[in-house]
């Protein structure tokens, strides 16, 4: 698969970033940052959200706190911000303080998303995690109800996401 230089650059660093850390129990983290790539490149040839898609957990699993300063533009580093986790006492929490920054930032749902979609599949592809996928059912109407009018550029129809993500959840294990 091509991909951009920044692209290429983002890959290499989240695969540095991320180190030996596993992605439950299916292989290495950038098994799950390709997958959101994948899925992202259904959708839009934003080589943007393709960058973030392999950053997007940089900031919240890695010991680097910040993208700034690693050579990413401006706005690679804003979509990043918007879907890392905020503080809170429980996921609850961290998720209603992170999707008040998503909706401030054009096309950070889509990498949202993406990286929800690319869970659930995964989720139901390994068959392996049930509890995930029914936390992530559970999560849906909460993610839906906050994020469904966050505005979006870079995809022609949201809905298609969603419908996606809605008929992984309906249909999984």
């Amino acid at each position: 698969m091509y991909r951009h230089p920044i692209v290429a650059k983002a890959r290499l660093f989240a695969q540095m970033a991320h180190g030996s850390q596993q992605y439950g129990t299916v292989g290495p983290y950038s098994v799950h940052l390709e997958d959101v790539e994948r899925v992202l490149a259904q959708y839009t040839q934003s080589d943007d959200l393709k960058a973030a898609a392999w950053l997007h957990d940089v900031i919240e699993d890695t010991e680097y706190k910040s993208l700034e300063g690693h050579g990413f533009p401006d706005y690679v580093v804003e979509l990043v911000q918007a879907v890392t986790d905020e503080p809170g006492k429980n996921r609850k929490e961290r998720k209603a303080a992170t999707y008040k920054k998503i909706i401030d930032v054009p096309d950070a749902v889509v990498l949202k998303l993406a990286d929800r979609i690319a869970n659930v599949e995964a989720c139901r592809k390994n068959n392996n995690n049930p509890n995930l996928l029914a936390m992530y059912r559970s999560e849906h109407p909460a993610f839906l109800a906050a994020l469904r009018d966050a505005p979006v550029t870079r995809v022609k129809d949201i809905r298609v996401m969603w419908d996606r993500l809605i008929t992984a959840l309906r249909f999984g294990p």
